[in-house]
């Protein structure tokens, strides 16, 4: 059977609608007649149902604000009724009250004064038709507005019975009195006028109560209002079963009265009617127009969230391929956003610290509390250290140890409140790096410095035995005598001696940097040594006529096995700064036995040499002795400008 097609018809509805976004932007599919005779069926069993949804929402609604209106009118009824009573009945019942502080005084005035005041009263309050003085006896008086009451004789004697319990008291009660209508009935003993003693006082309640409640309100609702014992004024139905009845109290001179109050049944079916009509006139024509309109959201819904998800799912990819940690916080400090390089970096996992609070979390314990003051700060006055900027760090492992990172935050506000970004680097690597580099530029700076500290040192060093040389070669060349003219010349050999071992010195450096200097070990004089060093020394402490003197202790061994060369220098350089810094007095060099084996082995035949030099010099001060031990350094700068120099190592 052939079936005819309607063209390419796209509804989001069918079965492309679960598609991927490459699927859905191809062109949609035809759909033959069947496929869209049933989803017109789908569409209408779909309205069909908004229609009742919508006829329930609507009855349910009407219900609501039927319920709610009633509620609010019998609040507001009861609310409203304390004050009126109270300006209304607290006056006409002081008027009686103070008639009988008038009869109960010690010295009571003239009865004739009394029933005047009383009558005064009576004029200026309307709705105050009667107050009676009954004085026991036949006694008393009356003020009324009509002499003949023929229901108030069985009110007072009701009043009275009740006084017999409660002599001392005031009682009251409503009652129907001709002409007078709903009116409330009071009975005031006065005390020493015996149980018999009273002030009658009738009170009109229906001006009050038609004032309050007009008619068009007692159709729609019922009111009771009554004491502790009876009705006082109202209607004398009781609430329906289920009715909604609203109670309140207040109180009415020396008593509490209650107004009860609840919507009349004829006046709540009126309503429903009333609701009814509303919703056939308005919800039945717009509820197909909601239907449509219903279907229509929900697929622009459908849409929409479809995008919002495709969105957020593209940028949680960017976000979790970036190199960098990316981790969100709330303004509260909770962590929000937790990527995968936020995982590797600090060990945690996305599931773990979700929620948590990030300076829990990532910052070092120390710093967790400038952390707090930071985002408080920044969250009170919008300013922050840290926010919009990249600043380096440490940050805290879950392991346990710290690692220093490259930090930037940005704050986005979002409504009333802020989401702070954080993008974290790890920067472990590049610290070392930059370490690495900053030794080896340090290495570099420290050759160079030692290339010059050398040239300067070997001036130092050179500077002595050369004029040692020319000392006792123009001693030499001064003398006649050829025995000292020899012994001149012995001297300025050693010096030349010496200046060769520096300048062998110089050769050195290269095996130093080469790291292939080696040392001497050849037998030598000992006190030949120190000799030598006297002699070198000797023009420069005979021109500051200084005393230079040489000791070698008889216990060390005449001959040694080592390196003369390195022990001649150590001694130089000690005696050569000596002899600088002293102006007057002696110099001693002493070598002695080390008082300690270098080992404890008997057949060892090493000694420890032990080396002295001491002057009268300037001396060094306790607090500068570990410091001269550093490359031409000394103890005071001025030394310099006396001196000439540094302290040489």
């Amino acid at each position: 059977m052939h079936t005819r097609s309607w063209g390419s018809i796209y509804l989001p509805w069918g079965r492309f609608a679960g598609a991927s976004v490459e699927a859905r932007e191809l062109s949609a599919a035809a759909i033959d007649t069947r496929t869209f005779r049933r989803r017109v069926i789908a569409i209408g069993v779909l309205v069909t149902a908004v229609l009742l949804i919508v006829r329930l929402v609507m009855c349910e609604l009407a219900a609501d604000h039927r319920e709610e209106v009633i509620d609010q009118d019998l609040k507001r009824l009861a609310a409203s009724m304390e004050h009126p009573h109270r300006d209304y009945l607290e006056p006409r019942i002081g008027l009686a009250q103070q008639v009988v502080a008038l009869l109960a005084a010690a010295s009571p005035p003239p009865a004739s004064v009394v029933r005047a005041v009383a009558a005064a009263g009576v004029r200026q309050l309307p709705d105050v038709p009667l107050l009676v003085y009954r004085a026991g006896r036949g006694g008393g008086w009356r003020v009324a507005e009509n002499e003949q009451v023929p229901d108030l004789d069985a009110v007072e004697h009701r009043l009275d019975e009740a006084a017999r319990d409660d002599p001392a008291a005031a009682h009251a009660t409503a009652a129907d009195v001709e002409p007078w209508g709903r009116t409330l009935v009071l009975r005031m003993p006065v005390g020493q006028l015996g149980s018999d003693g009273a002030v009658f006082a009738a009170i009109r309640l229906g001006p009050l109560y038609h004032h309050l409640l007009p008619a068009e309100l007692r159709d729609s609702y019922v009111v009771h209002v009554s004491d502790d014992s009876d009705r006082i004024w109202g209607d004398a139905e009781q609430p329906p079963h289920g009715a909604y009845v609203v109670t309140h109290n207040f109180p009415v001179a020396w008593q509490r009265w209650t107004i009860r109050a609840w919507p009349r049944p004829e006046y709540l079916r009126a309503q429903r009617i009333a609701e009814w009509w509303t919703i056939a006139r308005v919800g039945l024509p717009t509820a197909p127009l909601l239907a449509v309109l219903f279907v229509g959201l929900l697929l622009w819904w459908g849409r929409l969230t479809e995008k919002v998800v495709l969105a957020e799912q593209r940028m949680r990819l960017t976000v979790d391929k970036a190199l960098d940690a990316v981790v969100v916080m709330d303004a509260d400090g909770r962590i929000t956003g937790w990527n995968v390089q936020a995982e590797a970096t600090f060990g945690w996992s996305a599931r773990e610290v979700i929620g948590e609070s990030l300076a829990e979390i990532i910052v070092p314990p120390a710093q967790r509390e400038a952390h707090k003051r930071g985002v408080a700060r920044f969250l009170a006055t919008g300013e922050g250290r840290l926010v919009n900027t990249r600043v380096e760090m440490p940050a805290w492992h879950r392991d346990g140890h710290e690692f220093p990172v490259e930090l930037s935050i940005s704050a986005v506000p979002f409504y009333d409140r802020y989401v702070f970004t954080a993008f974290v680097r790890d920067i472990t690597d590049r610290k070392r790096v930059e370490e690495e580099l900053r030794s080896a530029k340090e290495t570099a700076e420290a050759g160079n410095r030692a290339k010059s500290e050398f040239l300067a040192t070997m001036s130092h060093e050179i500077r002595t035995p050369m004029n040692g040389i020319f000392g006792m070669t123009e001693l030499a060349l001064d003398t006649a005598d050829d025995a000292e003219r020899r012994d001149f010349l012995v001297r300025a050999r050693a010096c030349a001696e010496s200046l060769m071992t520096i300048i062998n010195d110089v050769l050195d450096f290269s095996k130093i940097d080469a790291g292939k200097l080696d040392f001497e070990c050849i037998e030598f004089e000992v006190r030949a040594v120190v000799d030598g060093v006297l002699d070198t020394l000797a023009i420069e402490a005979n021109r500051k006529q200084l005393e230079l003197v040489g000791s070698v202790d008889e216990a060390l061994p005449a001959r040694l096995r080592g390196d003369p060369g390195r022990l001649r220098q150590i001694l130089m350089n000690l005696a050569g700064n000596a002899l600088k810094f002293t102006d007057h007095g002696e110099i001693v060099i002493r070598l002695e036995l080390g008082a300690e084996p270098p080992s404890d082995d008997p057949a060892d035949e090493r000694v420890v040499l032990r080396c002295t030099v001491q002057d009268t010099g300037i001396g060094i001060p306790a607090d500068k002795q570990a410091t001269i031990f550093e490359s031409f350094t000394q103890a005071d700068s001025s030394t310099t400008r006396r001196y000439g120099g540094t302290w040489s190592r």
